[in-house]
């Protein structure tokens, strides 16, 4: 909670640092593959949620133009402000929920 000011260590992002989500922070892509997009282009981002608790809000975030997709995700690499974000009034997600967004038009 508090990304980007907190959570986290830069290299371990996708993995919210959980050793046991390890493989999910390798650049190589692993078992987080990278999904390919056009910018301007709909998305329905899908979450299926394991561990539920109270969510206040979900914030999107998307990679600079340039990032380095060989090296680990760090704060430097992601936009500053997300691009979407979705309030969620501190409730319990479903086990499954999807958000319908735009991705940014710069973005591929």
């Amino acid at each position: 909670k508090g990304f980007p000011a907190s959570g986290p260590a830069d290299g371990k992002i996708c993995s919210g640092g959980n050793g046991q989500f390890a493989q999910l922070d390798d650049p190589r892509g692993g078992n987080w593959p990278a999904t390919q997009v056009t910018g301007g282009q709909g998305y329905s981002f899908r979450w299926q949620f394991t561990a539920r608790h109270s969510t206040s809000d979900f914030r999107y975030y998307i990679t600079k133009n340039g990032w380095d997709s060989t090296k680990p995700l760090t704060r430097a690499a992601l936009e500053s402000q997300p691009f979407m974000t979705v309030p969620y009034g501190n409730q319990q997600p479903p086990a499954t929920l999807t958000h319908q967004g735009t991705i940014p038009t710069q973005k591929s």
